[in-house]
C-alpha cells in the first residue's frame, strides 16, 4: 500500500484536475545521485532538484499478487549533452556505471503545471523503489533498462548461515564490526590511463588492496566506486568492471584494503580474531569416515 502526504489525499480527493510528472533517482555505486524529471522543465520537490536529464519514461510497473518480484522498463533516451560526469551518459551505461545503482520513482502531483514547476508539488508519493537489474536494449540514442523491487533479495535458495571454511561475515559490516574509516587512505592517479589499469601513488605491498574498493573523489568518475581486482607494490591497480571514464593524472580517490575472509587474514590484517565467523577446521565434503 502506498502512503501520500495529507494535502496530496485531499487533492485526489476533491475530483480537481491536476497535472503529475514522475522523478527519477539513481544512488550510485559509489554514492553519487543522479537525479531527474521526466517533464521538460526542472521540478523542485523534497528538497532536490530533479533536472531535465536524457529523456527519460517507464513502461509502468509490472507487479503480482504475493511475493513475486516486481519489475520495472525505464527508457532512457540520450546523445551527447546528456552526461555523467562528463561522460554521455549512454557510454556511462555501457561501461556498467549503473551497476548496483538504487532505482527510486515518485510521482509529483500538482493543480497545474505553473504549480508544479514554480512552487512545487502539492505531494509525491513512491512508484517503485528496488535495485538495477540489467541493460535491456541499447542503441546509438536510446536505452532499456530494468529495474527490480526489493523483494528480489529474497531469491537467495541457501540459509542465511553456512558451515563453510572463510568468513560469513562483509568486510566493514555491522557483525564484522572492523571500522572502515581506520583503514581508508586518500591517494591520487599518478598519470593518465584506462578505464581498467590505474597507475596511482599508493605504496603498499602487493596484494593488500585487492578485493578491496577505489572510491573517486575528483575527476570524470567522481562519485564511482569500483572493486580492486588486482594491485602490485608499485601502486599499479586493476578494477573491476572497467570505470565509465579514464582517469587522468591528479584524479583523487579514496581507497580501503579487501579481505579473502580467511582467518589469517583476519588475525593478521585485521587483528579481527574476535569477530571471525568462519569454521576453517570443518573437514571438506569429500572426507569419509571409513
Amino acid at each position: 500500500m502506498r502512503s501520500a502526504p495529507v494535502a496530496l489525499i485531499n487533492l485526489l480527493e476533491s475530483g480537481q484536475a491536476f497535472v503529475k510528472a514522475d522523478l527519477y533517482t539513481f544512488t550510485l555505486n559509489g554514492g553519487a545521485v543522479l537525479r531527474y524529471t521526466g517533464a521538460d522543465q526542472p521540478v523542485t520537490a523534497n528538497g532536490y532538484v530533479f533536472g531535465c536529464g536524457p529523456l527519460i519514461e517507464d513502461g509502468g510497473i509490472k507487479t503480482q499478487r504475493g511475493i513475486q518480484v516486481d519489475t520495472i522498463e525505464i527508457t532512457l533516451r540520450a546523445d551527447a549533452r546528456q552526461t555523467v560526469n562528463g561522460v554521455p551518459w549512454l557510454t556511462f551505461l555501457r561501461r556498467n556505471g549503473l551497476d548496483g545503482a538504487l532505482v527510486k520513482i515518485e510521482r509529483a502531483i500538482a493543480p497545474d503545471w505553473p504549480t508544479l514547476l514554480n512552487a512545487g508539488p502539492t505531494g509525491t508519493y513512491i512508484r517503485f523503489s528496488g535495485r538495477f537489474s540489467k541493460t535491456t536494449d541499447i542503441g546509438r540514442s536510446q536505452a532499456t533498462i530494468t529495474a527490480s523491487s526489493w523483494l528480489e533479495l529474497l531469491n537467495v535458495n541457501m540459509p542465511a548461515d553456512v558451515y563453510q571454511s572463510s568468513c560469513l561475515n562483509t568486510l566493514y559490516g555491522a557483525k564484522c564490526q572492523v571500522n572502515r574509516a581506520s583503514f581508508a587512505r586518500a591517494g591520487v592517479v599518478v598519470s593518465s590511463a584506462n578505464p581498467v589499469n590505474v597507475p596511482t601513488n599508493v605504496s603498499a605491498p602487493s596484494g593488500y588492496y585487492v578485493h578491496g574498493t577505489i572510491v573517486f573523489t575528483s575527476g570524470a568518475n567522481t562519485g564511482i566506486s569500483r572493486t580492486i581486482k588486482a594491485q602490485d607494490g608499485a601502486g599499479n591497480l586493476t578494477l573491476l568492471p572497467s570505470l565509465p571514464a579514464p582517469p587522468a593524472a591528479g584524479d583523487g580517490f579514496t581507497i580501503y584494503p579487501g579481505c579473502d575472509l580467511t582467518q589469517a587474514t583476519c588475525l593478521t590484517k585485521f587483528n579481527n580474531l574476535v569477530h571471525f565467523r568462519g569454521q576453517p577446521y570443518v573437514p571438506a565434503p569429500e572426507t569419509s569416515v571409513v
